[in-house]
């Protein structure tokens, strides 16, 4: 460890870079990072993140749909059939449509906070396994 920090406070020197310490984190086993935790075996929301998931309260109107859709589409890539899941919700924000929160709606939300919840982990690969690559797709959907 100590020679690849060598190597990296060297090249920081030869460029002329420096870095704040307050803001470093040097041999940690996990860190937080553009609203992740990522440790050695893969990333996942961050504990902050999922709170604020969580906590969203039921949307109310158009914009307030768009608002928590925002806010999941950041970790859709961690959520298993993100846009079929979606879609009721997503259907409250089409054009010339009446904003009706039913049991559909209900459902879908309820299913997202449970996800969020158990902290949907994307793990790394390991390269000295086989990997397999599954396709699938709907009039909703694609997913891999």
């Amino acid at each position: 460890m100590k020679c690849l920090l060598q190597q990296v406070f060297e090249r920081l020197e030869k460029f002329n870079l420096t870095l704040d310490p307050a803001k470093m984190q040097i041999c940690e086993n996990k860190i937080t990072y553009l609203g992740f935790e990522l440790d050695k075996s893969g990333y996942s929301p961050s504990e902050e993140n999922v709170r604020k998931v969580t906590k969203f309260p039921i949307p109310k109107n158009v914009k307030e749909v768009q608002s928590y859709l925002g806010m999941l589409n950041y970790f859709r890539h961690l959520i298993f059939n993100f846009a079929e899941l979606a879609q009721p919700i997503v259907n409250l924000t089409k054009k010339n449509s009446e904003f009706i929160w039913d049991q559909k709606c209900q459902d879908a939300f309820n299913k997202f906070q449970d996800m969020m919840l158990t902290k949907p982990t994307l793990k790394n690969i390991k390269h000295n396994e086989k990997l397999y690559l599954i396709t699938d797709a709907s009039k909703v959907a694609v997913a891999f």
